[in-house]
């Protein structure tokens, strides 16, 4: 095998090639092993694609704006539905002493004067206060913290009110 080197003109720029020439004279074709272009020595090869791997920074800015906006929407959201399910909880354990208060008013013929004397003693987001016509479940736990459901004995029945944070907060039965 000879070597040999070979000018190519290019009208943007001149190189020089290495070519690989076999010592068979039958041979008709020549390999370029080395170019040589504006100082800088670089290998041929035509096959090879570079690819591109990993994250820019613009990327990146983008998906962490796109976590932002959405976390600014999610978590008013996720507070909300923490608030209405310790008000539901409250309600439930209202509704529940409801019969206990009736219980009471027939066998004594007054409502009860605390909570002690329908045995609402246990709420475990906040406390129980009964009085004379009314229902209050406070909540001081929680998410919901601040919140209260009171049902009071009018002579209809039992009406609901809730007392919450938010006014998205809708409870069934209740206003």
């Amino acid at each position: 095998m000879i070597y040999a080197t070979k000018q190519v003109k290019n009208p943007n720029r001149s190189r020089t090639a290495l070519y690989l020439i076999p010592t068979n004279p039958q041979a008709s074709y020549a390999l370029p092993i080395l170019m040589r272009s504006n100082g800088a020595n670089q290998i041929m090869n035509t096959n090879k694609k570079t690819k591109q791997s990993g994250f820019t920074l613009i990327e990146l800015m983008i998906v962490v704006a796109v976590i932002g906006v959405l976390a600014a929407i999610a978590v008013p959201k996720y507070q909300e539905y923490v608030e209405k399910g310790a008000l539901g909880a409250a309600l439930a354990t209202a509704t529940a002493l409801k019969t206990n208060y009736e219980d009471y008013i027939a066998v004594s013929g007054t409502p009860p004067a605390n909570s002690a004397a329908i045995n609402a003693t246990k709420f475990n987001l906040g406390s129980i206060t009964v009085t004379s016509g009314a229902i209050t479940v406070s909540i001081t736990e929680g998410g919901g913290k601040g919140s209260s459901v009171t049902l009071n004995r009018a002579s209809g029945g039992w009406q609901c009110n809730v007392s919450a944070s938010s006014t998205n907060i809708k409870l069934n039965g209740c206003s």
